[in-house]
């Protein structure tokens, strides 16, 4: 049940909702503060066990009921609808801004990281982060060494600079000729070549672009090189073309920094119908969203921000895990909802880096709620969280005789021993809604440093499906 918190102050302890937990058969309210929010939430659970219609309803229209700003990424094609109605019931409707085809909107996110004001900007490297975030998640030219991401990043990083000092536009659309033509390039020189009035630092650095684009790049093992461009352009491809390049190229009439002002960004260009282009486009949003809420130094009077993502596996970044750990500052609230831990894994890679990034990205996520759930790997996870206690097994035993006349023995036995607190088969047994379960859908509510009336840190919780 979500609590009014009064318009225009936002202080970290005000209670958000109120999570309906069952403690010796008696129902016990666990308040949830802003401060619990914005120290992020993880929500698995299998693919209809309610974790949407359950914890991540209830999360979700608790922030919209505060007043909270907002981002939210897509993965299926209702997820825009979902939330109109979320916000319609909240009295939120009007806050909701669509991004997608026919919207009206458009994000230059280059243009707009090099040219907006405030710490930070017109710097180069800070634009080729956000095309490096795509390429993460595109998975194309990873290497243990990082050689392919390294030389991304260098011909990034001279590109920008030069179409800088050159004057021209720096768009998706002017990079792709670059990286495709040797003539564009030579082009840019020329003309950054016949500007007069370049101030030392910017003669500096085109002398230094030059090296590069007619020295390194062009005596590049041609091997190499082709295998840069084709990193390269599997990025830049997508966005500069067709919808892309409507969405992303050319005007920008919405921002990350309008979810201060209380806007809820829907990036309504789901991946299950846009694919790479879908994904590209939520990961430059949440980079860029994560990036502007950094800046700013947050207080009681900030309106508190969430970026929520069901199905988070297409979207995540090594960027979460960094932005996780600030998040607090910020009034953050991240809320990621996916199946099972192997999601996580298979996208950021399940040994070396990338299961280091899952895993500290988890570890700062410290609300973590399970549903229903028949992934081994995962409910060993979750029960190694909830950590293990005393519990006292018996075991019984019993023998037989035949032809003696005793008719035979049996007896018991009881061992104390250290075990599971939850076992991981509970998860198997959760109430995942619908008709079958009463609209009632259960899951165990786990909060790191914090202790429950039942004397841990986990709890039963339950959610009701009719109940708005």
């Amino acid at each position: 049940m979500s609590t009014p918190i009064p318009s225009a102050s936002w202080p970290l302890d005000a209670v958000l909702l109120d999570f309906e937990g069952v403690d010796r058969n008696r129902i016990v309210q666990i308040p949830w503060t802003i401060r619990h929010a914005c120290e992020g939430t993880a929500i698995f659970g299998a693919t209809g066990s309610g974790k949407t219609s359950g914890s991540g309803r209830n999360i979700a229209k608790s922030m919209l009921g505060a007043g909270f700003g907002g981002l939210v990424l897509c993965a299926k094609p209702d997820e825009a609808d979902r939330w109109c109605g979320w916000a319609e019931e909240c009295g939120r409707l009007d806050d909701v801004k669509l991004f997608g085809t026919d919207t009206g909107y458009g994000f230059n996110f280059l243009d707009h990281e090099l040219n907006r004001s405030g710490p930070g900007a017109g710097i180069s490297e800070n634009a080729v982060s956000i095309l490096m975030q795509c390429a993460e998640r595109s998975g194309g030219g990873k290497s243990e060494d990082g050689i392919w991401e390294q030389a991304a990043r260098q011909w990034y990083r001279n590109a920008f600079d030069l179409l800088r000092i050159a004057a021209e536009p720096v768009t998706v659309s002017a990079l792709h000729m670059m990286v495709t033509d040797p003539k564009a390039v030579e082009k840019a020189i020329a003309l950054a070549n016949a500007r007069s009035n370049l101030d030392p630092r910017d003669r500096h650095d085109l002398a230094a672009v030059t090296r590069y684009f007619k020295g390194e790049w062009e005596t590049m093992a041609e091997r190499t090189q082709a295998s840069v461009r084709m990193n390269i352009t599997a990025i830049l491809d997508p966005l500069a073309r067709g919808i892309g390049h409507e969405l992303f190229c050319r005007h920008t009439t919405l921002t990350p920094e309008e979810a201060r002002n209380g806007s809820i960004l829907v990036i309504d260009l789901p991946v299950k119908v846009y694919n790479e282009l879908g994904r590209f486009a939520a990961v430059i949003w949440k980079y860029l969203f994560q990036c502007a809420a950094e800046r700013e130094v947050a207080g009681d009077g900030s309106r508190p921000l969430f970026l929520f993502a069901d199905e988070a596996q297409f979207f995540i970044t090594s960027k979460d895990a960094e932005f996780q750990t600030t998040a607090r500052s910020s009034r953050t609230a991240t809320v990621y909802l996916t199946q099972n831990l192997p999601n996580l894994l298979a996208e950021l890679g399940g040994s070396g880096r990338g299961k280091a990034r899952v895993d500290s990205l988890l570890g700062n996520l410290q609300t973590k709620l399970w549903h229903q759930n028949s992934d081994p790997e995962t409910n060993r996870w979750a029960a190694e969280i909830l950590t293990k206690g005393k519990t006292v097994r018996t075991s019984t035993n019993a023998g037989f005789s035949f032809g003696s006349g005793d008719g035979g023995s049996g007896g018991s036995s009881e061992q104390e021993l250290i075990d599971y607190e939850v076992l991981p088969r509970e998860f198997l047994k959760l109430a995942k809604g619908g008709p079958e379960y009463d609209a009632i859908v259960t899951a165990v509510l786990f909060q790191g440093g914090r202790e429950f009336p039942n004397g841990r840190h986990w709890l039963p919780v339950g959610f009701d499906q009719q109940n708005s």
